[in-house]
Parts: C-alpha cells; sequence; structure tokens
C-alpha cells in the first residue's frame, strides 16, 4: 500500500485506512460499475478522469475509481495510471504489493493487445525488409513474451517471437464397443477448470477454462450416450479426458460432430445443499450440487466460486474455495462441492449459509482466480503460509505436489496460523500426511493457545519464519487476512533468500 516513499505518502480522511478498504471490498457493493470481460485499449482510455478511472496493471483492468481515497499515495500518483496500462508505473513504487488481492473486488478482465504484421511479399523481400500489415489479436496470455509494439508501428518481423502456442485445446477421440472418450490437450500444468453438461442422450457441451480464456464446445454424438460421464485431468501433461458409456455396444463409424461456441463465460449455476455438518464451535462442512444431473463441475486448483443467495429480494455474495472430498468428513464424488466454511460475526453470508436447510438452492459461479499452476513446476522446495480459512486453497495443492513427477517435489512445508488449537481446521489429516510422506511437514502456530500447547505460538513474524528461512525454500505461498499476507511479504521480502512469493485472496 504504500508509495515506497514516506515522504509521499498523504493523510487520509477519517475511514479511509486500509481496514476501511478491506470492509468496503467485503461489504458486497459493486466496485466495478457493472461491467466484466476482456478490455481493449481503446476502451481503457476512455476511463481516465477522477470520478471514472480505470488503469491496467500485469495485464489485468481495474476499476480504480472507489479505490483512490484508500491510496496511501493520494490520488494525485494514482491518475498518473489511469486510463492506460500502468505496470510499469506500479512496478517502480509497488512492486512488493499484492495487487490482485487488494483490487480483486475492482478486476474487470484481461486487457486485449493487438499487434500488426505485414507479411505482405513476404517470400520476396529480404528477411530484413519484410513489414507487416495483418492484424491479430491473440490471447493476453500469449503476449507474455511479445516485446511491447504500438498498432501503427512498421516493425520487422524478424524480432518478433510469436508463441508457439495453439489458442485453443486440441481436440481427439477413441472409442470401444462399450464407451467413447473425448480428450482435450491443453498447456502442461495449465490448470483447467472443467464444466461438462448433456443437453440430451446425443449432446453435450464442455466448457474449459484456463486462466481468463473460456473455451467452449458442443457435441452432437453419432448415437445415445449414458450420463453421468467420467472426468480425469492430468495436470503435468493437461490432459482432459471425459469418458461415456454407449447405450449401445458397437463400434461407430465415427464420433459424431462438435463445433466450438463464441460468447458465453462468467455465469451461475443452481446448486442444493446436500450435507452440512459442524466441525467445531464457529465451522461447519457444506457439500452442494448441481440442481440438475446432467452438470459436472470442476474447480481449478488454488481457484475459488462465489456462492450467492437471494434475501428478500436482496443478493448476498461471497468466495470459497471448494475442497477435495478426503478433506471433509462427508464423503462424496463428483459432482458434488465441498466447503468448509467459518462463520464471522456479524459474517451475514457464513451465518445465512449455516441456517440453510437440505434441498435448498445456492447459485455457484463459474470460477475466478489468478493463480497459476505453471509458477510451481519449476520449483521442489516450497513452503505454505496459512491462516484461518486461507488454508484451503492449499488443500488440492499439497496432493498435487506430492504426487507430481516430473522435476519431484523434495520439500514441502506448511505453516498454519490459528488461534486455538480448536481452530485448527486439518489438525490430524495434515499429520497423517507427514506420517505418509516425510517430504510434507507441517507446523501449527497459535495465537492464543491453552496451556497444554507445546508447539509455536504468537502471529507471524520473523521469528516464528527463522527456522524456514535456513532452508533451502524457493517460493512460498501465501493465504489469509489482508494485513497476514502482507507481514507474510514483508519478511520474505527482507530476507537474504531470493524467495519467489506467490498470494492467493483470503
Amino acid at each position: 500500500m504504500a508509495t515506497g516513499n514516506p515522504r509521499n505518502k498523504v493523510a487520509l480522511k477519517p475511514g479511509f485506512s486500509l481496514v476501511g478498504w478491506i470492509r468496503l471490498t467485503n461489504s458486497g457493493q459493486d466496485l466495478i460499475g457493472g461491467r466484466k470481460g476482456s478490455i481493449s485499449l481503446e476502451e481503457l482510455k476512455r476511463h481516465d478522469q477522477i470520478d471514472d478511472c480505470w488503469m491496467a496493471i500485469r495485464g489485468k483492468v481495474y476499476n480504480v475509481t472507489r479505490y483512490m481515497d484508500y491510496h496511501p499515495g493520494g490520488s494525485e500518483q494514482l491518475m498518473r495510471g489511469a486510463g492506460k496500462d500502468a505496470t510499469s508505473l506500479f512496478d517502480e513504487y509497488h512492486a512488493w504489493v499484492n495487487i490482485e488481492q487488494l483490487l480483486a473486488k475492482c478486476f474487470i478482465g484481461p486487457l486485449k493487445h493487438a499487434i500488426t504484421l505485414d507479411l505482405s511479399d513476404l517470400d520476396e523481400k529480404p528477411k530484413s525488409s519484410r513489414k507487416s500489415s495483418i492484424t491479430l489479436s491473440p490471447p493476453s496470455a500469449m503476449l507474455g513474451s511479445l516485446p511491447p509494439i504500438n498498432e501503427t508501428d512498421k516493425t520487422d518481423i524478424s524480432a518478433i517471437k510469436v508463441p508457439n502456442a495453439q489458442l485453443y485445446p486440441r481436440f481427439d477421440w477413441i472409442q470401444r464397443k462399450n464407451d467413447l472418450i473425448v480428450y482435450f490437450y491443453c498447456k502442461s500444468f495449465c490448470n483447467p477448470g472443467i464444466i461438462i453438461e448433456q443437453i440430451c442422450d446425443t449432446e453435450c457441451k464442455v466448457t474449459i477454462f484456463i486462466g481468463n480464456d473460456v473455451y467452449i464446445f458442443k457435441f452432437s454424438f453419432y448415437k445415445n450416450l449414458k450420463w453421468p460421464a467420467t472426468l480425469k485431468i492430468n495436470q503435468e501433461t493437461g490432459k482432459v479426458e471425459i469418458s461415456f458409456e454407449k447405450e449401445d455396444t458397437d463400434l461407430w463409424p465415427n464420433y459424431g460432430m462438435h463445433e466450438r461456441i463464441t460468447g458465453g463465460g462468467y455465469g451461475y449455476c443452481e446448486f442444493i445443499i446436500i450435507e452440512k455438518e459442524p466441525i467445531n464451535h464457529d465451522s461447519f462442512e457444506l457439500v452442494l450440487r448441481p440442481k440438475s444431473d446432467k452438470i459436472i463441475y470442476y474447480i481449478s486448483l488454488g481457484h475459488h466460486v462465489d456462492l450467492k443467495l437471494n434475501i428478500d429480494g436482496k443478493q448476498v455474495m461471497r468466495s470459497y474455495t471448494p475442497i477435495p472430498a478426503k478433506y471433509v468428513s462427508l464423503k462424496n464424488s463428483l459432482p458434488h462441492m465441498n466447503f468448509l466454511i467459518k462463520k464471522y460475526n456479524p459474517g451475514n453470508m457464513s451465518k445465512l449459509l449455516y441456517e440453510r436447510s437440505a434441498n435448498e438452492s445456492i447459485l455457484v459461479s463459474n470460477q475466478s482466480g489468478y493463480f497459476q499452476l505453471s509458477n510451481l513446476k519449476s520449483h521442489i522446495n516450497i513452503a505454505l503460509l496459512s491462516a484461518g480459512s486461507g488454508i484451503t486453497p492449499f488443500c488440492g495443492l499439497i496432493d498435487h505436489l506430492l504426487e507430481r513427477i516430473a522435476n519431484k517435489v523434495e520439500k514441502v512445508v506448511l505453516y498454519d496460523f490459528n488461534k486455538t488449537k480448536d481452530d485448527i481446521w486439518f489438525h490430524d489429516l495434515f499429520n497423517e500426511i507427514t506420517e505418509k510422506d516425510k517430504r510434507f511437514t507441517v507446523n501449527f502456530v497459535l495465537s492464543e493457545p491453552n496451556e497444554s500447547w507445546i508447539g509455536e505460538t504468537g502471529r507471524i513474524s520473523e521469528k516464528i519464519l527463522e527456522e524456514l528461512l535456513k532452508l533451502d525454500i524457493t517460493v512460498a505461498l501465501i493465504c489469509g487476512p489482508l494485513l497476514f499476507n502482507a507481514e507474510a511479504l514483508k519478511i520474505l521480502s527482507a530476507s537474504s533468500k531470493k524467495i519467489e512469493a506467490i498470494c492467493f485472496q483470503g
């Protein structure tokens, strides 16, 4: 939040501190002005006023209008990035700040880029004289290795390295007498999310989420298939496998046909409560499934969904991270979705969820999140720092890391911060994992322990992380309240070791 130079800070109005901003972002108010989706440079430029201010940072567009009065450097400094790509300005003053968490509720969508390539007379001209005239608009995720190019520039294409990547997942299929298997080949460690919807006995729709990109395919099969399908995902290879059982046990001359559907993306699906069970004094397990038995959801590792209720004509919404079935006592399988939820005071959403009964409806959004699994593939010694319910994004990640084959992980160290022992959600399960796999170690830290507690005590500090900083850790994943995340980042950045830090929204 600091400007990088304490002398540049300004006096904020009462109520406009960091805590005030956290309250506002958790209030459920619309901070993006109703607009959501990809944003072009032209559209971004139109929002450059103090009462209508957008800016792009690291390929993402945020509506920072409501943040003006909360910025420690003042609105004048923030306006320097109004209506444009402010990445270089941000990195100059705020490189250590977790912008994706701080402005999570202000995120509108990815910034669309356009580059121009003149390929005329390509075979006739020398390589050094080839110019461009064809406009391409690749997804923002594919532009990471491209040099910045002005749309009107005449650029030598010999200096441009276009990524060797497909614009959408590659499709294939095989069959046996009893079943049909559909494959999608995505990029390795791209961490896809999947929604499969049966339309009828011969048709279904498959939606694949990869980062900010959404790919929708509609299938019309040769003959009838049974439901539900079976879904398998190999996170290392990016291979998605969807298996269908045939109604007739014979070989087909072809699978049928499929088409790619444009449009769609962010939306909600109606789920119903299957089970709900308290696990301690202030937390409970919640198991949901789609109201329609024709839908299967799979959420990418480290991503979350919004749960939304309609109460007396008003919509109440909050983000939660689903966890694998092994982490809840109410055992189930796809297409169920499992949550552990802490009841907060006043905690309107958590209280309302706790008061819901079996078979009542809840709206569940498509997935959201910024975590990129590929950022971990080169690391073999990994730390996880969590506080309270911030442990949930790490549940599926722990399993993935310990099962990873390519560049096998050597060490996963978890520091789990809570108030009391009763607040620890997965105490016994994490201890079981340490017994089964010596590469995993867990340190429970309590800020309000009782007299019988013999483990670490206190809040996150350099002293508590002293032993961790002695290890050969190269990356640390952080998830908890905003102040916890900021303190963890401060400690890691002050360390003499070069430890990459990745923050989740707590």
